[in-house]
This record gives C-alpha cells, structure tokens and sequence, in this order.
C-alpha cells in the first residue's frame, strides 16, 4: 500500500469514528430528553414518591444502567426536571419583557409580569402543576439549589405591587395580602384551563390581567392602562 492510500485509510478511519460519534452523542441527547419528558409526565400524573426509578427507566426505553449514568438519584433527576421547568418560565418572561424593554412603569411592567405567568401556567401545565406540588419533595441540597430562582417571581410580583402603590396607582392598603391573592389564582389555572378549548391564551391573559389589576385596587384614573384589555363581550 503507497504512503498516499494509507493516508486516505487513515482519514477515512477518523472521519467514520468522528461520525459514530456524533451518532453516539444525538442519541445520549434523545435518550435524556425521552427520560426528562416521562419524569415530568409521571410525576405530575402519580406523585414522586409513587414513581419508582425502574418505571422512569422502562417508559423512557432506556436500561437503568443508561439512567444512572445521567442522573445519580431520583432526586437528581427531579431536581433537574424542576430546573428545566424554571428555565422555561424564565423563557417566557424574557420573551415578553422585549415588548416594553427596561426602565417601564411599574404597571406595565406588572401587567406583563402576569401576562407571562399565564402563558407559562397555560401552556405548560405539567412543568407549572410539578413545581406547585413536588418541589416541597426535594432534599435540601438539590431545594437550596433552587430556592432562589423560585423566590425570585414572587418577589418581582411583590415589588411590583410596592411600587405601584407608592406610585398611586395601586390603591391596596394590603399589598402582601394582595401578592398571595394573585399568585394563588394564577397558580390554579393548570388545574382547569386546557389549551385549544373555548378559551383561547389570548383571552385569559386578557381576563388574568384584569383580575389582577382588581385584586391591587388599580386607582388611576382615564380607563386601563396600555397592555390590559377592554371586557369581553357576553357571548350570550
């Protein structure tokens, strides 16, 4: 064999291995992403703690062995699905918040506050109905992880409703009060609301905003502010 045929041997030898092994790394990734999607199904559908490690195995089709390579625990495995359920919030909301850009009044600014969290409860129910209920489940080590990220919506919710109450425009003489009020009714929508059925995304975020701009006792006067929508019409 000449010098030049063992040289074209040897790049064929490494390009097919460069491709097995990118064949290796987009089936790693499929085989994360079908375990990620089941953890997230089973644990809203049967709780946490009714779901074995074994069962995510079996309906990802993946081997044990394949998932302890990913993830060490359950616990890990649905610390990372909360995490992914964060970051999809975050997603939308900063998606949103192009429309008004920084250095927006605060009730345009709360007003696009809730119109995220709405589209975040609508349309990703399951990633909103595993943070309400399993996140109390998570140990410690994996909880402090994320107990800022959680925190951090409540309090822009919280500072939010401050400022527009320093403002004038917020007449709630119980602002703490009013912030629980409204995260427990934007917290319900998973529990009934279904994308595609007689309401559509647009109408309930029309609908929440207006619920939350009563629940703050929105005060100015001339009609809504810019981003809230007029009432909707009977259909009858």
């Amino acid at each position: 064999m000449s010098v030049t045929e063992e040289r074209r041997g040897a790049a064929a030898k490494g390009s097919g291995s460069r491709s097995a092994a990118r064949r290796a790394e987009r089936n790693s990734q499929a085989a994360l992403t079908a375990l990620r999607q089941v953890a997230l199904r089973e644990f809203v559908a049967s709780g946490y703690y009714a779901v074995s490690i074994r069962d995510l195995a079996r309906e990802a089709g993946i081997t044990l062995s394949v998932l302890y390579h990913y993830y060490t625990s359950k616990q890990e495995l649905l610390y990372q699905v909360l995490s992914d359920a964060v970051d999809a919030f975050h997603t939308i909301y900063e998606q949103r918040m192009t429309e008004i850009g920084p250095g927006a009044d605060p009730v345009s600014s709360f007003l696009l506050l809730v119109d995220a969290t709405v589209r975040y409860r609508a349309l990703l129910p399951n990633e909103s109905l595993l943070f309400i209920r399993e996140f109390r489940n998570l140990e410690p080590q994996f909880a402090d992880r994320l107990a800022t990220r959680r925190d951090e919506v409540q309090h822009l919710f919280a500072e939010l409703i401050q400022a527009g109450v320093e403002r004038g425009a917020f007449a709630t003489p119980f602002p703490d009060d009013a912030c629980r009020s409204l995260l427990a009714t934007l917290n319900a929508i998973p529990n009934w609301y279904r994308n595609g059925g007689d309401i559509t995304v647009e109408q309930l975020v029309e609908r929440y905003q207006r619920l939350a701009l009563v629940i703050v006792e929105y005060a100015a006067k001339g009609g809504l502010p810019q981003g809230a929508s007029a009432p909707e019409k009977s259909r009858g």
